[in-house]
């Protein structure tokens, strides 16, 4: 229902599921995140010492899921990527007979502590340019060195605090000619050296503060939760000319490619989330390489970086499927200067600093989501088969055989059938009324309630409530109308009046012959009713209804509840019903407004009590979208439903049509 609430966030860390056979836990955990309704935004799994079959099969079902934001596998045998797939960590398996567990957590703490993992820095070309510009400034005389002296002031211009004595200690290091002084290499060296320091240390600081925030092991702080690390998505942009471009990215080991694509205004575009630390890019460009236009760049301190080429149709074959990268964009989110400023002033994909962005182009989607892969990227997941029990239609109740018995039994044992059908021929013409009650649905619904004509006398005899039945008020006052037992007795007299003394028929013989007389009557309603079912429970109309369902919710909350009772959930009747496909300007020549309650019936569901229970006089919201489907059908419109619905729903919504028939 609309209240109803989905679990956003679970952690259940150092649980040793591992220990007891984690299999159909793990199998119940990947069913749940393979849903399309799945709410689940950040999942900790920390230290359960699961398998790499375990971890291998939770990716499995987060493979489609592109809701989960944040997941914590510290303590099993996987890791999480940077795009928040799950890698298992399959080589510590032995052999198939012999799985062997992750290491315990003592364990990998003591190696953390030990060992532990530290981020590589680049000094971009821009900070080597500032360093080459702040030695000129200093060596006025231009003799080409730079005195201990000196060295504080230059040091302060770059940022970088240093006393006195520390720039002479500085000095002694860097000389390496040892003649007291510093030419601009050994300057530049020198300035790099400390620069990549301070983000060292930096960088140790936000660890260590990131673990004292969570409460975990410095392990824990180096995983690619989104959420917890405060990722960002980043535009990654490329403006020349080009056929086809690619990003490889240091998070990825510059081994998986992302796609960039081309907009409108001809830029080659694509969102990233990205942690707050220094990140490196490379691009593809056709079957070369690139960098990014207006962002730091800088040369690879060691050896090259080894780039497998991506091809595509609409290129040729390149001449060297493995080219090598010396240079590298940067891109810098908290690791690049001083007071954890951006280096390179990245601009993020809004002003806000969040996870989760709208699209405005989409209302409700975001720009990035987790678990995307190349071919994703492209075509986006291959969607489910549709399906009636995941659409919006789910709890809609069809009329079975159970539903029309118990109907057809309490119709009949409410009238007073027993004063004039005696004996067997009661409980026969019991049987020839269930057989034939969906009939008798069409023709009672086919014009709202049987009204009196040539039958003046039968018409009230049924109405007449017999002596010692009980006396509670009916939910509805009929006023010169029928109820739908009041019209079945009326059949039941109209039957035995007709065939039975007329043609000598038993009560039971003459009901069936009466059936088989008025059937052409309820071919109309139970041809709308049966070919309207079939144009909307379909995948396009779900999508439409779905899609504006906020709108519906909005319509049907100010149209009803007027004939309510206090303290009970608004429902709409028939003339609020009417009244709003009025005010939504649904009626044309072949939908006159006089049609509205036989789309009110067509939207209903069946309710056997409807003596003491408004049910099945007001809608509730889901009968309200088959109403109001309903009345869109009866517009006997050439295009299908669903664009009938979209085109309707769309232009409620453009036009600003509520603000003239939502009352409130």
């Amino acid at each position: 229902g609309s209240g109803s609430s989905k679990l956003a966030r679970l952690d259940v860390s150092w649980n040793c599921l591992g220990n007891t056979g984690a299999e159909a836990t793990v199998a119940a955990l990947a069913a749940a995140l393979e849903e399309e309704d799945s709410a689940l935004v950040h999942l900790d799994l920390s230290y359960n010492s699961l398998r790499a079959e375990e971890c291998a099969a939770l990716g499995v079902g987060l493979r489609d899921n592109h809701t989960l934001l944040g997941l914590h596998l510290v303590g099993n045998a996987a890791s999480v990527d940077a795009n928040g797939f799950v890698v298992a960590n399959t080589a510590s398996n032995s052999s198939a007979h012999q799985q062997s567990r992750p290491a315990s957590p003592a364990k990998l703490l003591g190696q953390v502590s030990a060992t532990p993992q530290k981020r590589t820095f680049l000094v971009s070309s821009e900070e080597r340019e500032a360093i080459h510009a702040a030695f000129r400034a200093v060596d006025a005389d231009g003799s080409g060195t730079v005195e201990p002296s000196e060295l504080g002031a230059t040091m302060r211009d770059l940022g970088l605090d240093t006393s006195p004595g520390e720039a002479v200690a500085l000095v002694a290091r860097a000389d390496s000619d040892g003649n007291g002084s510093l030419d601009i290499d050994e300057f530049t060296a020198l300035m790099e050296s400390l620069i990549i320091k301070e983000r060292e240390e930096r960088e140790t600081k936000r660890a260590r503060d990131l673990e004292m925030d969570r409460e975990r092991s410095l392990l824990e702080a180096r995983t690619s939760c989104w959420i917890c690390e405060s990722w960002q998505p980043i535009e990654i942009e490329y403006t020349g000319e080009a056929t086809a471009v690619w990003a490889y990215l240091s998070l990825d080991n510059f081994e998986q490619a992302t796609r960039l694509e081309q907009d409108s205004t001809g830029r080659w575009v694509c969102e990233r989330m990205l942690p707050p630390e220094q990140v490196w890019v490379v691009l593809q460009v056709d079957n070369g390489l690139g960098l990014l236009p207006r962002r730091p760049t800088a040369a690879l301190p060691k050896a090259a970086t080894a780039i497998r080429l991506r091809s595509a149709e609409e290129l040729p074959e390149a001449e060297e499927a493995i080219v090598f990268a010396r240079e590298v964009s940067i891109i810098d989110l908290g690791g690049g200067s001083k007071g954890g400023q951006q280096q390179d002033h990245a601009q993020p994909c809004s002003q806000t600093r969040t996870v989760v962005l709208d699209d405005p182009n989409r209302p409700g989607s975001i720009y990035v989501v987790p678990r995307m892969t190349q071919a994703e990227h492209r075509r986006r997941k291959k969607a489910k088969p549709w399906s009636f029990e995941r659409s919006i239609f789910a709890e809609w109740r069809f009329e079975n055989e159970k539903l029309l018995a118990a109907a057809c039994c309490k119709d009949f044992h409410t009238t007073k059938a027993a004063k004039f059908i005696k004996g067997k021929d009661l409980d026969r013409t019991l049987q020839v009324i269930k057989a034939h009650y969906a009939t008798f649905l069409r023709l009672y619904g086919g014009d709202a309630f049987c009204r009196p004509s040539d039958v003046d006398t039968m018409f009230i005899a049924a109405r007449v409530r017999e002596k010692g039945a009980d006396k509670r008020p009916f939910s509805v006052k009929a006023d010169d109308k029928l109820l739908r037992f009041q019209f079945m007795e009326l059949l039941l007299r109209v039957a035995v009046a007709r065939f039975g003394k007329t043609e000598d028929m038993a009560p039971p013989d003459a009901l069936a012959a009466l059936f088989q007389k008025l059937k052409p009557q309820a071919q109309r309603p139970d041809s709308d009713l049966k070919t309207f079912h079939a144009a909307l429970h379909t995948e396009a109309c779900d999508k439409a209804l779905k899609k504006h369902e906020p709108l519906l919710r909005s319509i049907f909350s100010c149209h009803s509840g007027r004939f309510t009772k206090p303290g009970l959930e608004p429902q709409m009747s028939c003339k609020e019903f009417e009244e709003m496909l009025a005010g939504s300007e649904v009626f044309n020549e072949l939908f006159p407004a006089r049609e509205a309650p036989y789309a009110f019936l067509m939207g209903m569901q069946l309710y056997p009590d409807e003596l003491y229970s408004l049910d099945f006089a007001t809608m509730n919201f889901l009968e309200f979208l088959h109403g109001f489907s309903a009345s869109l059908y009866l517009r006997r419109e050439e295009s299908p439903l669903a664009e009938v619905l979209e085109r309707f729903l769309a232009s409620l919504s453009s036009k600003h049509l509520l603000s003239g028939f939502l009352r409130g």
